[in-house]
């Protein structure tokens, strides 16, 4: 793990509004077996989280992932894993509390866990849990030491052998400790493990060991000082050194061991010295051992920063994107790069600002406490030169570099405990521009930032006029949609297969809310296949009638297929109802007039498929004896009163197809279809009927009624209405209150 200069301010600040995206999680459907390696990999940026589960699953292992804590003990529990790589920073928690809830679960009490950050800060709480945790990782991570180490974690070893080499292990990082103790309890030694070579000195005394190893460096008593140490109390006692650096050791007589992932040499070392073979043999094939390893560390160094870079890129194009999805503004968009940014190991710190005619306004911050954003102000205030010809050339630059004056470029380094850092301006197609900050405790910025910059700087401003774009989309939908929503027509359109796009307020107010994504049923009921216009009762409305055009579009786009304009012509179609009434209706007595007689006549005789001769018709004529006699002697308001009577009682005594009508002062037709006999009946019945009626109104008022039955075509073209106009005056010649029929030229 790089030591990495710490920032200027304590304690390790937690990043605002971290979270997770990509995919939720993911597990593999395998079952688990007897023996099988499964590990739960919690993560909650999707290429990290893809990278180690597909390393890890090309070693053999079975790999579960999941992007919060929710879903990591959601997944633990469906399907218990072997092992768990856990990121300590999480959008909903901690992974040291991750750690301990899934430790909590049935059978996972003693579940081996790895930890991995991208922050240096943060590793200290995996440090400080030594008891939750056996190794940690800094990001990005090598997969393939990753996976040794989980192999080192999870496959069973040997039984340690009580008659076993004892050995006293003396190392002062605890995860290390940990991790060697396992390593050399797996290849049969019986380990007592001490922090220092104090506490080494004391096991020595109490376990009598055959052979002691220790880290080279320690903070209390290193592994040269424990070798002179035990040189004075424990002569000829086998000491094996073990270093993470490449520095030989100063005593020629003591072999030294470098830390490796492959725990072999270590082994091969104590293996030799057990043996009693010298430490000038052992120095000897083990520099030959660490030349080599020298070797394939520089390769393997160059080749993991290449990748580590790349890595990080991904990332960053990955929180773009997540980003553009979830961003209303430039400002949550800066904010989401920066808290992607620093989710990678070499990114420490990070601001951004926008740039207008004020001058520079921070808008976000990553990796500052609440108490260093007055630090952050005042560096942009007294840079606000260098901030600006950056802003203005468009070019990237780094920190420390010839483009950028010394005094400018070290008074923010050391003003935030940077060893690097790049400025990375960002134009949008309005002309604005924000500009982005990203520190480093380490010089990688420095050797292989630029790339990094470049996709940040190319993809940040696509995402950034994008977003632009989007918004002004929006801007014109929202115009578009208040516009819409004050018409006085609905408006729906629909797809090919009937399912709505859109539909305006007035439209869902007549149809129905919620009518998006759902089909829409039209035609309405009663509607003819085929028609583009029709019209029926809208049930949603509360029965108001609705009028429905359908329209066509070229292509189906996003709008859709059809268009349909819904308008609501309940009021117009009660108007024309009244005038329809009005047209058609004697006002005084409210029975049909002759223009309504008229239509009837032309609708029977007309309707389409009739053959001639076919159908029946019976025509009453009815004239009222006396009525002028009533309007004389006792006013036109009597008359009405009779008239209105005589109406009504004729409508009581037929049927609903049957019409009556008045057609002069005091004649009334009374007309029936579908019916051939019964007429002279059917007039003594009328003709009794107004004889009742007068008795309760002054004068005497009587009934002449002339019949005539005939076929539909006597009707239509008249006949029947002159014959029975002929009978009723037969009736009346007779003295009327009579009742007569004319057939033909003949009379009865």
């Amino acid at each position: 793990m790089p030591a990495l200069t710490p920032p200027p301010w304590e304690g390790d600040p937690v990043r605002d509004g971290a979270s997770a995206r990509g995919d939720a999680s993911a597990r593999d459907d395998a079952a688990v077996r007897p023996g099988q390696r499964r590990v739960l990999v919690v993560e909650d940026d999707p290429v990290t989280r893809r990278v180690l589960g597909a390393a890890l699953r090309a070693r053999g292992w079975t790999v579960d992932a999941a992007a919060t804590v929710a879903e990591a003990l959601a997944v633990a529990r469906a399907t218990p894993p072997t092992g768990a790589v856990l990121d300590l920073r999480l959008p909903d928690g901690h992974g040291v509390e991750l750690g301990g809830a899934l430790r909590s679960l049935p059978g996972l009490a003693d579940l081996p866990l790895v930890a991995m950050s991208g922050v240096t800060g943060t590793l200290d709480d995996a440090v400080r849990n030594i008891d939750l945790f056996a190794t940690c990782f800094l990001k990005p991570i090598d997969p393939t030491s990753l996976a040794e180490s989980l192999e080192t974690l999870v496959t069973p070893g040997a039984v340690a052998n009580p008659d076993g080499p004892v050995v006293v292990l003396a190392e002062d990082e605890p995860l290390m400790r940990r991790l060697l103790a396992l390593r050399l309890e797996r290849a049969g030694y019986r380990v007592h493990a001490c922090a220092d070579g104090h506490e080494a000195l004391t096991a020595v005394v109490e376990h009598e060991p055959d052979i002691v190893v220790a880290d080279l460096h320690m903070r209390r008593m290193g592994g040269l000082a424990l070798s002179a140490a035990l040189r004075r109390r424990r002569p000829g006692l086998p000491l094996v050194l073990v270093s993470s650096g490449v520095t030989p050791a100063e005593d020629p007589g003591v072999p030294v061991v470098p830390k490796t992932a492959d725990s072999a040499p270590l082994l091969l070392a104590i293996e030799e010295a057990l043996r009693g073979e010298g430490a000038a043999a052992i120095n000897a094939a083990a520099d030959a051992r660490l030349r080599e390893v020298e070797h394939q560390a520089r390769l393997l160094a160059e080749l993991r920063e290449v990748v580590t870079m790349q890595t990080a890129q991904l990332s960053v194009l990955a929180g773009i994107a997540d980003g553009l999805q979830r961003a209303t503004g430039l400002d949550d968009m800066l904010t989401a790069t920066l808290e992607r940014a620093r989710d990678v190991s070499f990114v420490e710190l990070g601001a951004a600002w926008t740039v207008g005619a004020a001058g520079f306004d921070r808008v976000a911050t990553v990796g500052f406490p609440e108490a260093a954003l007055g630090m952050v102000d005042a560096m942009a205030a007294s840079q606000v030169a260098l901030l600006a010809r950056t802003v203005r050339g468009g070019e990237i630059r780094m920190l420390p570099s010839r483009r950028v004056p010394e005094d400018a470029s070290q008074a923010i380094l050391d003003g935030f405990g940077l060893r690097s850092a790049m400025l990375i301006p960002v134009s949008d197609a309005a002309g604005g521009a924000a500009l982005l900050l990203l520190g480093s405790c380490t010089d990688a910025l420095s050797r292989r930032g630029w790339a990094f910059g470049q996709t940040i700087q190319g993809q940040l401003t696509q995402a950034v006029r994008l977003l632009q774009t989007v918004e002004s989309l929006r801007a014109t939908a929202a115009a578009f949609q208040g516009v819409a929503d004050n018409l006085d027509a609905g408006i729906v359109t629909t797809d090919a297969t009937g399912r709505v796009l859109y539909s305006n307020r007035v439209a869902e107010a007549l149809l129905g809310p919620s009518l998006r994504g759902a089909p829409l049923h039209l035609p309405l009921p009663g509607a003819r296949d085929g028609e583009d216009v029709w019209e029926d009762t809208a049930r949603h409305s509360g029965g108001r009638r609705v009028l429905v055009t359908r329209t066509e579009l070229d292509g189906a786009g996003e709008l859709g297929s059809s268009v349909h304009v819904v308008r609501d012509v309940t009021e117009a179609r009660r108007h024309e109802e009244w005038l329809t009434t009005l047209v058609h209706t004697d006002p005084l007595t409210g029975v049909a007039n002759r223009r309504a007689l008229e239509l009837r006549v032309k609708a029977a005789t007309e309707r389409t498929g009739r053959r001639r001769g076919e159908g029946a018709a019976t025509v009453l004529y009815l004239d009222l004896d006396g009525f002028k006699q009533v309007n004389d002697e006792h006013g036109h308001d009597a008359g009405d009163q009779v008239l209105q009577a005589v109406a009504t009682a004729l409508r009581t005594i037929v049927r609903t197809t049957d019409l009556v009508a008045r057609v002069g002062g005091d004649e009334f037709v009374l007309l029936q279809l579908g019916r051939d006999a019964g007429g002279m009946a059917l007039g003594e019945t009328v003709r009794a009927l107004v004889q009742d009626i007068a008795s309760g109104f002054p004068g005497a008022i009587r009934a002449s009624v002339g019949v005539a039955v005939g076929d539909l075509d006597a009707l239509g073209d008249g006949t029947l209405l002159r014959r029975a106009d002929q009978a009723m005056y037969l009736a009346k010649r007779a003295g009327g209150n009579a009742v007569r029929e004319v057939r033909g030229a003949e009379h009865v």
